[in-house]
């Protein structure tokens, strides 16, 4: 259904095919970080990674069944709002990383007086505020108002992070 369809969810044409793509890669994806931090026994450090890959698994599959029935309005805002949300979960796992490496290759452990650790923290701790703001901004949004100021709101503390 073309997206200037009576009762269309998206704001575009949405692709089947790479809505499956994808939802393939990140399949493939999350099932070798989930391999990876059991072989490495880094489960602790990796579950952040393996969410944010389900999350965005989550949302391509969801993605492919909403193109073959874009009337749910169901499948087009769980699509959205995983696809929106999901980069937070890569994001604290990146700044965790960071903490370790900090930790780990620089010999006072510390950058700009701050010990590594604490950076990971503070960061992590900032995403998840970021990621709250986000989901009260988000949740209120129904698949009509996508292109509209609460989404173009929604989205800023996700640029305030880059």
């Amino acid at each position: 259904m073309p997206e200037w369809a009576c009762n269309s969810n998206y704001n575009y044409y949405p692709s089947f095919a790479a809505a499956l793509i994808f939802a393939i890669i990140f399949g493939i994806t999350t099932f070798l970080h989930i391999y990876q931090a059991f072989a490495h026994k880094k489960m602790r450090l990796c579950w952040v990674a393996i969410m944010g890959a389900t999350w965005e698994f989550a949302s391509f599959v969801t993605r492919t069944l909403g193109s073959k029935n874009q009337q749910s309005a169901a499948l087009a805002f769980v699509s959205q709002l995983l696809v929106l949300l999901a980069p937070m979960w890569v994001n604290a796992f990146d700044y965790m990383v960071m903490g370790r490496m900090i930790y780990f290759f620089v010999p006072e452990q510390k950058i700009f007086g701050i010990k590594g650790v604490k950076i990971a923290k503070i960061f992590v701790w900032l995403d998840i505020l970021s990621f709250l703001t986000q989901v009260r901004l988000i949740l209120p949004i129904t698949p009509c108002l996508l292109s509209s100021w609460r989404l173009r709101h929604a989205l800023a503390p996700i640029f305030c992070r880059k």
